[in-house]
């Protein structure tokens, strides 16, 4: 009788953890649409300093150009790299948000998409531990003080979605070996 109870009481949590990789999937495909609006819009509130930072490259490096000529080669690099990392960030969002449900849903098990994961809490934490030093020892630009606390109120909650992500994904497959 004991072994049935722990099989129904394994064969709950196994799907609460489903549900919950599920649940995580989605909310990491959307966290991917939030990164590319986040991007963009600090692109655009702190176009000053990249302008200024582009603008002094430009100048060192290039012949002389007129300052139409600059300003859009300047503005170019700009699009171009709000597109690349736009692109970055939605593929592997949608990867790992993709790969999560079809584990939650039980079709596939792959442990690639937990690897990828790992790796962004890390570039997650390792960023805002950069971003948290002085603005002399940071080598990232500082944001103004209302953009730092949106990003970081919405970083912060990307790091918890992906500790519960990887926390359901491992229960999930423990549960389920214990199962046989």
């Amino acid at each position: 009788m004991d072994i049935k109870a722990d099989n129904a009481s394994d064969s709950i949590k196994l799907r609460r953890y489903s549900d919950r990789l599920v649940v995580c999937g989605l909310g990491y495909i959307l966290f991917g649409a939030w990164d590319t609006v986040r991007n963009g819009t600090i692109m655009i509130l702190e176009r000053k300093h990249i302008y200024a930072f582009l603008r002094e490259s430009v100048v060192e490096t290039a012949q002389p150009l007129s300052e139409d000529t600059i300003r859009l080669i300047i503005y170019s690099v700009m699009l171009a790299f709000l597109v690349i990392f736009a692109l970055i960030s939605v593929l592997s969002h949608l990867f790992i948000g993709i790969r999560a449900i079809e584990e939650g849903r039980g079709r596939k098990k792959t442990s690639f998409y937990l690897l990828f994961t790992t790796f962004l809490l890390i570039m997650l934490i390792a960023s805002h531990l950069n971003m948290s030093k002085p603005a002399t020892e940071s080598t990232i630009p500082v944001l103004d003080n209302d953009t730092s606390l949106a990003v970081y109120v919405m970083d912060f909650s990307m790091a918890l979605l992906n500790v519960e992500l990887l926390y359901s994904a491992f229960r999930a497959r423990l549960i389920k070996r214990r199962l046989g």
